[in-house]
């Protein structure tokens, strides 16, 4: 394994400054979320792990295999750090609560019915597979949970508006689309903008930038209507 040149250390200190940025961030987020929801223990997948800075003399004068040890180490960790911070924030809230999240409805739906997302770069599904599955109800409602911005969905997991993926999963292995824990998720998801922004501001504060979200996942919908029409 090659030695990290300068240049790559920086890229990684700086990506650990951002991770612990967000370590902090989210322990607040968790705060407020305890005091304003009683959120409870935080889920342990939310908060990243601490994360150290290097330095070049740690990888001078050492033994070959503890020299191959600690550059595996710090490859493997730039590589994640770069997957999970490298655009800040959002993109780790997106990847890492958002997203196990829904490749869990996802993978789901397809043992259930075989079909898996074809819209948005096979990430939503269409009105076609909707209609033509029994598993339509299920897929309808992950599309709404996948055009929540991945600061909204935070804010709902926390106000205890994301039901258990335990309870809809029984109801898929049941084949009941019209249990009453589906029919749940869709009254709580049933927020309009003002109301999601207003939950962001209770539960995340005011480090986020909201709109662009909202406006990120209204694109999203326009290009999923044009497809469509």
């Amino acid at each position: 394994m090659r030695r990290p040149s300068q240049k790559s250390i920086d890229l990684y200190n700086r990506l650990v400054e951002q991770a612990n940025q967000a370590r902090k961030k989210l322990k607040r987020i968790h705060k407020r979320a305890e005091e304003t929801f009683g959120a409870g223990r935080l889920p342990a997948l939310i908060i990243p792990k601490s994360s150290h800075k290097v330095r070049m003399n740690q990888f001078q004068g050492l033994s070959s295999a503890e020299l191959h040890r600690r550059l595996k180490a710090y490859w493997v960790n730039l590589s994640r750090l770069k997957e999970q911070f490298a655009q800040g924030l959002r993109t780790y809230l997106a990847k890492t609560v958002k997203d196990g999240y829904m490749q869990l409805w996802r993978d789901q739906i397809d043992l259930h019915s075989g079909e898996r997302p074809e819209g948005f770069h096979g990430l939503m599904f269409l009105r076609e597979q909707i209609e033509n599955s029994d598993m339509g109800a299920f897929m309808e409602t992950y599309n709404k949970l996948f055009r929540l911005s991945p600061e909204v969905f935070l804010a709902m997991l926390y106000a205890k508006r994301i039901t258990a993926f335990k309870w809809i999963y029984i109801e898929m292995e049941r084949g009941n689309a019209e249990g009453s824990w589906l029919q749940e998720q869709n009254e709580l998801l049933a927020v309009g903008p003002k109301e999601q922004a207003k939950l962001v501001e209770e539960v995340l504060g005011s480090d986020y930038d909201y709109k662009h979200s909202r406006r990120t996942m209204q694109a999203v919908e326009r290009k999923e209507a044009k497809k469509k029409a």
